[in-house]
C-alpha cells in the first residue's frame, strides 16, 4: 500500500510524524468535522427524527474497517450501521446513530491498526 512505503513514519501514529503532515491532516480534520455537522443537522424538520448517521474513526483508514478495529465506543462499523439501518426513520435521541472519536488530535483512536 502507499502507506507501508511512505518515507513517513506516522501510519496511525503522531509521534515521529512530520510537522507539515500533521499540520495538513489537522486542517483536513477540521474540515471533516466541520462538514460531519451537517449531518448532524439532518433532521426531519416535521417529526425531528435524526435520518442519517456517521461512523467517524480518528484513523488514517479508508477501506480497512473490520469487526475488530476501530471502534467508537465499543461498537464497530457494521453494528453501528446496522443499528442506524434498523432505527432510520423512527424516533431516536439526536446522537444515537452518530459516532465520531472526540480523543482530541488526528489519529488518535487507540483502537486503529497501526504500521507494523
Amino acid at each position: 500500500s502507499i502507506w507501508a512505503d511512505s518515507p513517513y513514519p506516522c501510519y496511525n501514529e503522531v509521534e515521529n510524524c512530520p510537522a507539515e503532515i500533521l499540520d495538513y491532516m489537522r486542517v483536513w480534520a477540521f474540515n471533516m468535522s466541520s462538514a460531519m455537522d451537517l449531518v448532524v443537522k439532518n433532521n426531519d424538520r416535521k417529526t425531528g427524527n435524526l435520518l442519517d448517521g456517521a461512523f467517524h474513526p480518528a484513523c488514517l483508514i479508508h477501506t480497512t474497517f473490520s469487526h475488530d478495529q476501530p471502534l467508537i465506543n465499543d461498537l464497530n462499523y457494521a453494528t453501528a450501521a446496522a443499528a442506524w439501518l434498523k432505527g432510520k426513520g423512527q424516533e431516536t435521541e439526536k446522537e444515537a446513530n452518530l459516532h465520531v472519536d472526540t480523543c482530541g488530535d488526528v489519529m488518535c483512536n487507540p483502537t486503529c491498526k497501526k504500521k507494523s
